[in-house]
């Protein structure tokens, strides 16, 4: 089996990364992937715009990372190898960003009642609803007009949870989420099941309709990864991997940092074309 060197999990400008989908495509051919699933959130808008490219040097699998909440919880699904034109995800990631942008108006409503003047133009450099932006775009914004010194700051001080102009966000439930991605002939994952800390969610959580966990995640070394792992064959999910490399927003991430198994790669690859209707690759 040739080695697949994949990396499930990050994000571009059409959501809170910093690097274009074709610039990040460069960068990963560059550090030597040979595979690479863009996952923005509420958007699948980059994989159509870098999947015209030759794939002989890299394969580019549609992904996507939809913001949920289970109960009190909020928790975050990949759906990977999914049909790219099916008008269900289609149509839940435009209602998701949607009221992602409503969310956003009213944080900067409230930036300026504490005398902070940002405005949407400042943040969004085209008027283009494919461009999933948040919190991370209004503390640039903030940062490069002066009002802050780091991203950090900015949540730390305003926009973080629990500060005077937070405001939170609507989100849709696991389920629903997982209907878009499975009507869509796509799978579901649980992302980073590392950062869900209660022990009774995670085992609700399992009781749902997922196909895969996210085992390999950056933020955690090899021996608690493997926690994930031995979870994942006992209740017989698949385990994928990656970076959530982010690029300047979150610097210390390294795109690659973390992979997915090559044989669960080959697996969601030949899935996804057998959906498309092409011939699977070994």
């Amino acid at each position: 089996m040739p080695e697949i060197k994949a990396d499930l999990h990050c994000h571009t400008t059409h959501s809170d990364g910093s690097y274009t989908p074709l610039e990040l495509v460069q960068l990963a051919k560059k550090i030597g992937l040979n595979a690479l699933s863009i996952t923005d959130h509420d958007a699948i808008s980059a994989y159509e715009e870098v999947a015209h490219l030759p794939q002989d040097e890299i394969r580019l699998l549609p992904g996507v990372e939809l913001s949920t909440t289970f109960g009190d919880t909020q928790i975050h699904v990949l759906g990977y190898a999914f049909d790219p034109k099916a008008k269900v995800l289609q149509e839940f990631c435009q209602a998701c960003r949607k009221h992602r942008i409503e969310r956003n108006k009213e944080i900067l409503d409230r930036l300026w009642d504490v005398g902070i003047r940002i405005e949407e133009k400042d943040i969004v450099k085209r008027d283009d609803l494919r461009t999933a932006y948040g919190r991370p775009h209004i503390a640039k914004g903030m940062m490069d007009k002066g009002y802050v010194t780091t991203i950090q700051e900015a949540f730390r001080k305003y926009i973080g949870e629990g500060k005077p102009c937070y405001v939170p966000g609507k989100k849709y439930s696991v389920e629903e989420a997982i209907e878009a991605i499975h009507a869509s002939s796509g799978v579901a994952v649980i992302a980073h099941p590392h950062l869900i800390y209660t022990k009774k969610v995670l085992n609700e959580l399992l009781k749902c309709q997922f196909d895969g966990l996210e085992a390999y995640y950056c933020r955690f070394d090899a021996r608690v990864d493997e926690k994930w792992v031995v979870l994942a064959k006992d209740k017989g999910l698949f385990t994928t991997g990656g970076s959530d490399f982010h690029g300047s927003t979150r610097p210390e991430v390294k795109l690659g940092c973390k992979l997915a198994p090559t044989e669960v790669f080959l697996t969601l690859w030949n899935h996804f074309q057998k959906v498309t209707g092409s011939q699977a690759c070994p």
